[in-house]
């Protein structure tokens, strides 16, 4: 009984001991040192405050990253006036909207394999004597038997370039009695994205410490344009991807808004109305493009500071917009673009050898090479190409990783700001502080 009670003391002391050091003589090592003394659950935060990025140089990427990932919005324009051949959406005549077909069929798995050999020019030419009542999922009209494939003219929008490529791949031409084959438009659907891209304008917007009136209005302008229009692209590429049960009335509808004829409604309700998009593209990039270049001439970046490898990361950043640049051109540039290939594929070498140290791997080394790397493996599998077989959905690939090189070059920025600061991820190097020695101060007839 007496052990027992000695006991109740000894806990009931130590307990008023803790509670006497957490509130008394010695305070915690930093702010959150209290709540984390209480929980147990985080050590105290030394070492210095990570710093963030110059506002310039977020804002700059930012911005960059807007315009740049943006021009896919003109494959997707492209992918669809060519799918449809300057008719509307029917069930021989299923929009595409500029998803590259061989990263579809990957993606699925059981999907039949992207067809290969020379390209047809449209997957909306009609079979002879054969044409399909309702449009079905993809699995089914890639199955039917069609009639012999013929050569569908190129179209041309209203104030857009004359798309000569193809979302679906290119296709060995068929024997006598059958049709191109298609490529299912649901095994596209998760390829769509590009509301990630421009949802960089209105990051961009939001860093306050670069505030510029002319290129915020410019970005802000273009969003709500561009926005919804990439909300209607998803919505219509989601439609086409199902079962077509309303003779293509919805169709029509996206058709409409898409080319300049009627509107249409967005399901988010804060998105403007998307009216006549594919006209307008041209002129709103353009004048996005005059407003980066304005912001980059006036306020040009501070590079005097930058290590090696990062000088070289932001060299074989100049050069991947060159060979994006060589794509985006109509025609395709391909002498520029191999050029551009040449010099790309230099340079990654020279930042990979960054990357070699394992003890402290370099951020611009290890985090920028497999993204060139692969920029420069699939720039090389068109260049060799006629321009005008290469296909809306590869050039859409290709905007689609150069946006991954401007992130990763930014990431490896952020990366190296966290190194300077003790490694921790945002608030500092994490480590016994003061708070985590203290000894607990017991009674003096305490039983130890």
């Amino acid at each position: 009984m007496r052990l027992l009670k000695r006991s109740l003391v000894a806990m009931t002391a130590l307990t008023l001991g803790l509670g006497l050091i957490a509130c008394g003589d010695d305070p915690p090592a930093g702010p959150e040192g209290s709540a984390a003394s209480a929980s147990g659950a985080r050590p105290a935060m030394t070492g210095d405050p990570v710093k963030r990025p110059d506002p310039l140089v977020t804002k700059t990427y930012r911005a960059e990253a807007c315009y740049y990932g943006s021009l896919s919005l003109k494959q997707a324009r492209d992918a669809y006036v060519a799918s449809l051949a300057g008719g509307e959406p029917s069930a021989d005549k299923i929009p595409q909207f500029g998803a590259d077909p061989d990263d579809a069929n990957k993606a699925v798995p059981g999907a039949p394999p992207a067809p290969t050999g020379a390209p047809t020019a449209s997957p909306t030419a009609s079979p002879t004597g054969a044409a399909t009542a309702k449009a079905t999922s993809t699995a089914k009209a890639t199955a039917a038997p069609t009639a012999k494939a013929t050569t569908a003219p190129t179209a041309k929008a209203s104030g857009a370039p004359t798309a000569t490529g193809m979302a679906t791949a290119a296709v060995s031409a068929p024997p006598a009695g059958s049709a191109p084959t298609r490529v299912p438009p649901q095994n596209m659907k998760q390829q769509i994205r590009f509301d990630q891209f421009i949802r960089h304008c209105n990051t961009a917007i939001s860093v306050k410490d670069a505030a510029d009136p002319d290129l915020d209005a410019a970005l802000k302008e273009f969003s709500e344009y561009a926005l919804p229009l990439a909300k209607v692209i998803t919505e219509a590429n989601q439609y086409y991807a199902g079962e077509i049960k309303d003779n293509f009335e919805k169709g029509k509808q996206y058709h409409a808004c898409l080319t300049g004829t009627g509107s249409c409604e967005v399901k988010d309700k804060n998105a403007k109305p998307v009216t006549n998009a594919w006209p307008q593209l041209d002129e709103r990039l353009s004048k996005l493009k005059a407003a980066v270049d304005k912001f980059k001439g006036a306020k040009p970046l501070d590079k005097s500071g930058y290590e090696e490898s990062q000088k070289v990361s932001d060299q074989a950043v100049v050069e991947a917009t060159e060979l994006l640049l060589a794509f985006d051109a109509k025609p395709v540039d391909l002498e520029k673009a191999k050029a551009a290939i040449g010099k790309l594929e230099a340079t990654t070498e020279k930042l990979k050898a960054f990357g070699d140290n394992k003890e402290k791997p370099d951020p611009w080394g290890k985090a920028v090479p497999p993204q060139l790397s692969l920029l420069v493996t699939e720039a090389k599998a068109l260049v060799d190409k006629p321009a005008d077989q290469i296909p809306p959905g590869k050039i859409y690939k290709i905007v689609s990783i150069h946006n991954r090189v401007l992130e990763k070059n930014f990431s490896a920025l952020q990366t190296k700001l966290r190194e300077a600061a003790g490694g921790a991820p945002g608030r500092g190097q994490v480590g016994p502080g003061p708070r985590n020695k203290v000894t607990p101060k017991l009674p003096p007839a305490h039983p130890k």
